[in-house]
């Protein structure tokens, strides 16, 4: 003879997103002739089996459901210049009268990537540095600094003469000498006061000295010049707004 002992149901649902996970509930129960466990048995007591009824429901009105993975299945195949990829998406599906997830292919997609570096020749950089730079404890003085895509660099320096009158100077053209240092000849330009009308005959650009910008990091660069028989230093990071 023997009789089941009283059975405690404790636990949880688990929700990931849309999808649900039921653990299995198993009683113990002991045998009155040897009181030794006799073996267990996976249990679903009736609260439990009326909780994933609901849950059924639940998913049945449910709009979709996670990838999970949300991408797999990725090939590639790669030249010099271009990457290939092709990707597969899937989803977990979970049928209402199964709770074991299966795996559904919802999409695949195509795209190549394309290295614009590959037919490049000499230094050239890895990093854009277009932005407008400066020395926080200096402050009314900074560069504007344009790469182009032919990854020439065109520098705007903004400053003050002897008589603290705004003075402009630009860095151009220019060349890389490494994937972090650009050098090039500085001008100085001068023409048409702003309120009158424009005069080509006033423009004046006159070669000032040379600059050299190194980039220590994608934010950070000192500046080396010389300029109107004056050298020194700056250290610049991006203006951050």
């Amino acid at each position: 003879m023997h009789r089941d002992s009283r059975i405690n149901v404790a636990g949880s649902i688990v929700m990931h997103g849309l999808g649900y996970e039921l653990p299995r509930y198993q009683p113990k129960r002991r045998c009155a002739s040897t009181a030794r466990p006799a073996p267990t048995l996976p249990y679903k007591s009736p609260s439990m089996r009326r909780a994933i009824g609901k849950i059924a429901a639940m998913r049945s009105r449910s709009m979709g459901t996670p990838l999970a993975p949300p991408v797999k299945n990725i090939v590639s195949t790669a030249s010099l210049r271009d990457l290939r990829v092709s990707v597969d998406f899937f989803r977990k599906h979970i049928s209402n009268t199964d709770i074991t997830p299966q795996e559904i292919q919802i999409g695949s997609a195509q795209f190549t990537v394309t290295n614009n570096n590959a037919t490049k020749t000499g230094p050239f950089p890895l990093v854009d540095y277009t932005d407008h730079w400066w020395n926080p404890q200096e402050s009314g003085m900074g560069f504007s600094i344009m790469q182009h895509p032919s990854d020439r660099i065109f520098a705007a320096w903004f400053v003050y003469d002897q008589m603290g009158q705004p003075t402009w100077y630009t860095l151009q053209p220019g060349q890389w000498l490494s994937s972090t240092v650009y050098t090039g000849p500085i001008y100085k330009t001068t023409g048409t006061y702003l309120g009158a009308t424009y005069d080509p005959g006033q423009l004046v650009v006159t070669p000032v000295g040379t600059g050299t910008l190194s980039f220590h990091s994608y934010s950070s660069a000192t500046f080396t010049y010389t300029v109107e028989g004056k050298n020194g230093t700056k250290e610049i990071t991006r203006l951050s707004f």
